[in-house]
Formats: C-alpha cells, sequence, structure tokens
C-alpha cells in the first residue's frame, strides 16, 4: 500500500516553547491539520513511537536543548517522518545546519501563514516523492528477485558482487552462498567453457563489449546445466564513473537442448522404424542361405578355416538383425501414478550385492515431497536397473553412483552420474542406437524406447570422464493440484475449508479475480491473515457484547487503512480478518501488517493478553504470490495461515511473513 495514502491525513507532531507551539498549531489547524504539540524531547519520541505522524515541526532552539538532536531521535523512532526546522530569522547558522541535516523544510520566525502553507505543501509532496521512490524500488526488487533469470554482477576481479534468486532454481545456490564463494561462477562454468568464458567476460569488463554466448554451467547436484550468458552495458552519469564492474543475465535453456536432442533422435528413429523392416527382410533370406551353404560346407571339410569366417561373420548379422527386430516390437505397459523415489530405492536394495561385491558406493538425494509420476513401475524399475548396471560395468574399483531426484518444470528428472574410463562409453549418441554390436550397449537402445513409450526421455552423455544418465518423466495428471497443509506429514487439506479461511463468496469471488488478474500481468497478490489475540479469554472477561464491539473497532481499522483501489478485507469471520493486496509484494505487505499492528494497539482497548500489552492487540501472517498455472489461491491462503501460526507462537502482538521471515 502507498504510504502517501496512509500518511496524507495523519496528524502533525510540533515540538517548540508554549508559545512557538501554540502559534504554529493554530496556523496548521486553519490549514486542516490534526497536530499534537510538545514541549520536551522525551514526550515527542515517546509519541512517535504509538502513533504515526506524517511530519514533525521542530524549534531549533527552545528550553535550551538542541532542535537537531530532537529531530534525530524522532528519525531513529520513524525514519521516514518529514522534518520541518522552526527557527528566527537571526540565526542563519540554523539554516545551514537544518540542511546539513537534511531537513525537508525550514520556516522562519515570526510565522508567516503562507510560509507554512508552503512548507506543508513541500512536505506532501516530498512525501508522495519518497513514497514513489519506495514503489519503484520494490517493483523493481520484485522483478529482478522474481524473473525467470539469473541476473548477476562482476567487479573487475570476476568476483560476484550481486546475484538474484533465481540462482537457487537454476544452480541450486543461495544467493548469500554465491557472494561468499570466490570465484563462483568461474568455479560453476563447465572446464571445457570456462576459459572461452572468462576470456569474454574479461574483454567485456575492459572494453565494455557486449557480449552473447552460449554455455555450460555445473548445478550444485553436478548436472549440466545449458545456458546463455548475455552482458548488459553499464552506464553512468559522471565522468568519474565507480570501479569498473560487469551485469548481465544468464538464462537457462537446458529444456531447450534436451528438446533439440530429443527431436534429432526422434527424428533418427523414425527413419530407422521405416527402414529396419525392410532391411531385415530383405537380409534375412539371404543370410539364412549363406548360413545354411557355409555349415554345410564346414561339414563337408572341417579343415577350410575361411569357412569359420563365413559362420562368425553370419552369425554377427543374425544378432543384429535379432536386435532390430526385438527393438521394433509392439510395447505394452500399463502406466500408473508411482514413486520414483520409491522405484530408485528399491532398486538400490536389489542390486545392493552387486555394488558390495566391487566396492562401489552409492548415494542417493531425494527430493522430500516429490509428486508422483505416470509411468509402469516394473517397466520403470528394469530401466533404473539396467541404468545402474549399465554405470558399475565401467566405474572404477572404489568408484561412487551418485543418484539424484528433482522437480523439472511439468517433470520430474532422475539424474545418474558415475566416473569410468571406458573407452566404450565415448559415444554415447551411438549406444542409444541398435546398430552398435557391443555387448554392453544391449539395454540402452530398449531402455531409450521405453522411456520414450512413457511419453519420458533418456539422455546420456559422456564429459571427460564422468557419465551421466538422466530419465524425465511427466508428473501424474493432477498431483500439482494438491495443496499440503502440514509440511511434517504431508497430507492433504480436506475438502472443507481449514481454519482462518473465509467462506464469504463474494470475498472468494474478489480473491478469484484478483487472482487471475495477477496471473495475466504477472504481479503478486499478497494476503494478511489478521487474528485478535487471546480472543477467548477477552470475551470471558468482558463479555459478548463488549467483545462484539472491540471487533467492530478492530474492523474499522483495517477498512479504514485498506483504501487503494482493488484492496479488500472479509471482516466477517469472528475474531479473525483477511485482507488481500492486489500488486503487493511481502515487504509491502509487512509495511502494512506493521501498521495494522500498531493502529490495533493504539486503540488501547483494555486486555490483559499473553502479548504483555496490556491492551487488545493482534498478530499478523503476510504470504504473497505471482499467480501461475501452476498454483492456485489456495497455496496464498496456506502461506498466509501458517505465517499466522509462526507469528502466534511469537507470543502475540507479531508480524510474520511467509517466506521474508525465513531469509532473515
Amino acid at each position: 500500500m502507498a504510504e502517501s495514502e496512509t500518511t496524507a491525513h495523519a496528524p502533525l507532531l510540533v515540538v517548540a516553547g508554549e508559545d512557538t507551539r501554540r502559534e504554529l498549531a493554530d496556523a496548521l489547524t486553519r490549514a486542516g491539520r490534526e497536530v499534537v504539540g510538545l514541549s520536551s524531547a522525551d514526550e515527542a519520541v515517546a509519541a512517535a513511537a504509538k502513533k504515526a505522524f506524517a511530519a514533525a515541526f521542530v524549534a531549533v532552539r527552545h528550553l535550551g536543548g538542541s532542535g537537531f538532536e530532537v529531530a534525530e531521535r524522532l528519525r531513529a523512532i520513524a525514519p521516514a517522518i518529514g522534518l520541518a526546522f522552526v527557527s528566527g530569522e537571526e540565526y542563519a547558522d540554523d539554516v545551514v545546519q537544518a540542511m546539513r541535516f537534511g531537513a525537508c523544510e525550514f520556516v522562519r520566525l515570526p510565522l508567516r501563514e503562507a510560509e507554512v502553507s508552503l512548507a506543508l505543501a513541500r512536505l506532501a509532496e516530498r512525501a508522495e516523492l519518497e513514497d514513489f521512490a519506495f514503489q519503484a524500488r520494490l517493483r523493481y526488487d520484485h522483478l529482478v528477485q522474481n524473473i525467470p533469470l539469473i541476473i548477476f554482477s562482476l567487479a573487475s576481479d570476476l568476483r560476484l558482487s550481486f546475484i538474484n534468486r533465481a540462482c537457487i532454481d537454476i544452480l541450486g545456490y543461495s544467493p548469500e552462498e554465491a557472494a561468499t564463494e570466490n570465484g563462483f561462477l568461474a568455479e560453476r562454468l563447465h572446464p571445457q567453457d570456462r576459459e572461452s568464458v572468462l576470456s569474454h567476460l574479461r574483454a567485456a569488463l575492459a572494453h565494455s563489449t557486449p557480449f552473447t554466448e552460449q554455455a555450460r554451467l555445473v548445478h550444485r547436484h553436478g548436472h549440466t546445466v545449458h545456458v546463455i550468458i548475455k552482458s548488459m552495458p553499464r552506464f553512468t552519469f559522471t565522468a568519474q564513473g565507480p570501479e569498473p564492474e560487469l551485469s548481465g543475465v544468464i538464462m537457462d535453456i537446458s529444456e531447450r537442448v534436451v528438446l533439440e536432442r530429443a527431436l534429432i533422435q526422434d527424428e533418427k528413429l523414425k527413419m530407422l522404424g521405416s527402414i529396419s523392416a525392410e532391411v531385415a527382410h530383405e537380409i534375412r533370406n539371404p543370410l539364412v542361405a549363406i548360413g545354411g551353404f557355409a555349415r554345410r560346407l564346414k561339414t563337408a571339410h572341417p579343415d577350410l578355416d575361411d569357412v569359420d569366417i563365413i559362420l562368425r561373420e553370419t552369425a554377427r548379422l543374425e544378432n543384429l538383425l535379432a536386435r532390430i527386430r526385438d527393438y521394433l516390437k509392439p510395447l505394452r505397459m500399463t502406466p500408473r501414478p508411482c514413486s520414483l523415489d520409491e522405484i530408485i530405492e528399491e532398486c538400490l536394495v536389489l542390486l545392493a550385492s552387486e555394488f558390495s561385491a566391487v566396492g562401489a558406493q552409492t548415494r542417493f538425494i531425494p527430493t522430500p515431497d516429490l509428486p508422483m509420476v505416470t509411468a509402469d513401475p516394473d517397466v520403470l524399475g528394469q530401466v533404473v536397473v539396467t541404468l545402474l548396471l549399465h554405470a558399475l560395468r565401467h566405474l572404477p574399483r572404489g568408484g561412487a553412483l551418485n543418484l539424484a531426484s528433482e522437480r523439472d518444470g511439468a517433470n520430474v528428472r532422475m539424474t545418474l552420474q558415475s566416473p569410468t574410463s571406458s573407452t566404450v562409453l565415448d559415444s554415447p549418441e551411438r549406444s542409444l542406437l541398435p546398430f552398435d554390436t557391443e555387448t554392453e550397449h544391449l539395454g540402452l537402445p530398449l531402455c531409450y524406447r521405453l522411456i520414450k513409450g512413457m511419453g519420458g526421455l533418456l539422455s546420456y552423455t559422456r564429459e571427460a570422464d564422468v557419465a551421466r544418465y538422466a530419465i524425465s518423466l511427466p508428473v501424474e495428471a493432477g498431483a500439482a493440484s494438491g495443496v499440503v497443509y502440514d509440511l511434517a506429514d504431508s497430507r492433504r487439506w480436506p475438502d472443507e475449508h481449514p481454519a482462518g479461511v473465509p467462506h464469504d463468496s463474494e470475498f472468494e469471488a474478489a480473491l478469484a479475480r484478483e487472482w487471475k488478474r495477477g496471473g495475466r500481468h504477472h504481479t503478486p497478490l499478497c494476503m494478511l491473515m489478521i487474528d485478535v489475540d487471546d480472543y477467548t479469554d477477552f470475551v470471558a472477561r468482558h463479555g459478548a457484547d463488549v467483545a462484539q464491539e472491540a471487533l467492530s473497532r478492530v474492523a474499522r481499522v483495517l477498512e479504514d487503512m485498506l483504501k487503494r483501489p482493488g484492496d479488500f478485507v472479509d471482516t466477517g469471520g469472528g475474531q479473525q480478518f483477511t485482507a488481500v493486496l492486489p500488486d503487493t509484494d511481502e515487504l509491502g505487505g509487512m509495511i502494512v501488517a506493521e501498521d495494522i499492528r500498531e493502529n490495533v494497539a493504539a486503540l488501547a482497548i483494555p486486555h490483559r493478553d499473553g502479548s504483555g500489552a496490556g491492551v487488545l492487540t493482534v498478530c499478523v501472517g503476510v504470504a504473497s504470490l505471482v499467480p501461475t498455472p501452476e498454483t492456485e489461491p489456495t497455496h496464498l491462503i496456506e502461506e498466509a495461515t501458517r505465517a499466522l501460526y509462526a507469528a502466534k507462537a511469537q507470543g502475540g502482538n507479531k508480524v510474520h511473513a511467509a517466506r521474508l521471515s525465513k531469509r532473515r
């Protein structure tokens, strides 16, 4: 919510001697403003701690003290408060010191009505500009932190000076981890791409030349991430600019690369399918004749060594035809929802003795709450076993097989990584085709076809001395729509509304409307879940009528504060209220929530609750999401409810943000 909307009609604080205070208060009152006049610094600071003031008029010289000290204490309590200093014309030094202090306005004594009005107008204009800048910064921060691209800045020594939250999704590292690691970006570059990319980065830093390059980065779990790295020019408005710095973006194109490879493989397999049957049929008849003739010749002339060559090559061709025939057989599978993690764990248990026999170690990193996949569990288990055995055959003794599962958009991905020194694996693409005669490859072509038949993709790459296998399968239809209420036991919410979720149909319709609008415009939707602290005890102490009146006063506070177009609140849920703020992220929601908490406490409704405040207080849970096709309003309700529970757990009169609090 815009700050100017909450402070435009907020009272003004006047801190001055009696005569000046009375004269200034009269002038401000005639201008239509509410005024709180105080004489001492302690009183002013105490008032600012309890109530929000739009601005403070502080006499530079009064009661023998310094108005600048008073202003400094006020700004420590309320950093956004506007400041106007009041002093006589004979004190020219006061004007200079006020400018150094950063005062918004300076009013001279004796007071002039026009000068006071002008100061008020300038204070309001300054507050509006500060709010505009604040909102612009919030929008910029939200865009930078939530865009699905890595945005980074590098210092002259290629040390990372900034990176956004997309680093978590693309590389598996938090911005804090990336910032503390020296040479983070250089270390994440694939060894084969490192020198080329670093040379482009150094050239861009030295000559401010933009560049775009496709490269590979290494994820925290070891798999390769295909990216496009693009530098952005840096502009400065001063002749002597800052230290050289390079900014840029990194776009994850792994899915596009995988799809391109899959398309190429699919085209090859289509061509294979169209010619294989014809080749097998045309070769089989003469091959049978040649083999039969060679066997009869060997029987008649057992000493002819050349006949053994004919028989051996004939057997090799017959095996090749059998491989093609098996590859082209129709697949019969029964796909159903199944857990990829459970299948991987079962396969590891099944092959434990084989691993132990060669001293191989296995490490599996599952992903919690991984969605079910649509696959035939028996067939998928056979594929995983085949890949494990394939990797094991080429694993150096004592080596390790590293497996991991993760969510990848609308798919679930399993990666298997193992060291290898075998030259047999030098041609991964060849290993997925049935023409290769190496016995080690017998299972991979069929595995590729089986996974493809389940709507997924099997890829196999060899980089240096590391072999990487990856299976990608579609998520079970409808699995993404389940909302987890308690993450500890991963139970889904029942069909009925949980506590705190508004039932009002108008509210639900408004929430659905704003959710769709936020999805169209890619803007955040914020929800505040507000609950009166120790309300049951309040009712027991004061009775239902007093309690209802207290709730009405709390509701009026919410309605008075949420006046921005689009904001709406449900006040019909007893002691609990739900507010929705369109186009507001969690930081903006925290500001509004703190204002609500302070204004409810300022009602000074007597109540001995657990917060120790002595008055009726509320807890506020804050959550904000950018609606996407994969999310629903219930996800926002869930996060706001859990944030409210976290606030209540802190003892009352607290505000808790679902995601900001996790990053603290």
